[in-house]
């Protein structure tokens, strides 16, 4: 292959070629538009088909020289213009109760589900990087609209066993005890993370994150996998108010590639008034190596993050 045909079958280095070879694989209707995978797909929305578009772009000046960004891959997927007219900021906030891999967002009066990955230089993170976008892409979408469909008609959820294993959470156990205090039983671990930070340190109601990887319940829609949750300590009472930050919050995930990797949507916690960030590894990403104590390291990142995003804006 040319240097020409490399660079645009892998768009500032990034490897679409081998997303657009596993769709193909697949069997999935994919196209390409420039530096974009075009993936249609039928689903649970009335039978409709949907275009999710995986674009590799540059990063911004400022992100490429203060983090060493490569390359930013957005995988979004635009929803009818009804669902923007429809959902507001409560309905959306349930709605990712069950999202997977991608967010229900909206901003600008779009309606999206989107995703987010950030490729660095020199670095090695393509094994779980390849995997994640492909089952981002072809479920992100069915994950809520599916698992919102078998909610509001009372259908049977998708019964199926978790392939990770207790030994499987054994190994990301040992791997956080290191750093945090980390329980263990049949189904799942929990963890506790004591946040860095001056602006936590001056609140101790925000100083703690609280992690949990579970192997049950498995997804309403996908069946099997892991169901990863972080809730925050911050807790914002006015409802409305906590409707539009979580909204907010999915926003500029997909806008700061600084951030970890955007596979999931930030929903009400267990509390009700809390802030959770919530992921669901379907089983076919189990034999990726390590992605579930990796997925807990983001959590730590992501919950540092944010609560001194949220901090900084109390303050201002």
């Amino acid at each position: 292959m040319s240097d020409a045909m490399l660079s645009a079958a892998r768009p500032l280095g990034v490897r679409l070629d081998e997303i657009e070879s596993r769709f193909r694989t697949a069997e999935l209707e994919v196209s390409r538009d420039g530096d974009t995978l075009v993936l249609r797909h039928e689903t649970s929305l009335n039978g409709a088909t949907l275009q999710t578009r995986v674009a590799v772009m540059p990063p911004d000046a400022e992100d490429a020289q203060a983090s060493s960004v490569k390359a930013v891959i957005r995988i979004f997927t635009a929803l009818p213009a009804v669902y923007a007219q429809r959902y507001d900021a409560e309905m959306i906030a349930f709605a990712n109760r069950f999202a997977s891999l991608g967010a229900f967002t909206v901003t600008d009066g779009i309606s999206f589900i989107g995703s987010r990955l950030t490729v660095y230089q020199g670095d090695d993170d393509w094994a779980w990087q390849l995997p994640i976008a492909v089952v981002a892409a072809a479920a992100s979408v069915d994950a809520i609209t599916g698992g919102m469909q078998r909610f509001l008609t009372k259908a049977q959820p998708q019964a199926a066993s978790s392939a990770w294993t207790e030994q499987d959470l054994d190994v990301v156990a040992a791997e956080l005890s290191k750093t945090c205090i980390c329980t263990r039983n049949r189904s799942g671990l929990a963890a506790e993370f004591r946040l860095k930070g001056e602006a936590n340190a001056e609140n101790a109601s925000a100083s703690t994150a609280y992690w949990e990887l579970l192997r049950e319940p498995s997804h309403s829609e996908l069946g099997g996998g892991l169901l990863c949750i972080l809730q925050l300590s911050h807790r914002l009472g006015d409802a409305q108010k906590r409707h539009a930050a979580l909204n907010l919050l999915n926003v500029s995930e997909m806008n700061s590639p600084g951030l970890p990797p955007h596979i999931g949507a930030w929903c009400e916690g267990k509390g009700g008034d809390n802030l959770a960030y919530v992921s669901f590894l379907p089983n076919l990403l189990h034999d990726v190596p390590g992605i579930a104590t990796q997925a807990s390291l983001w959590a730590r990142s992501r919950a540092e993050a944010v609560v001194n995003l949220l901090a900084a804006a109390s303050a201002g």
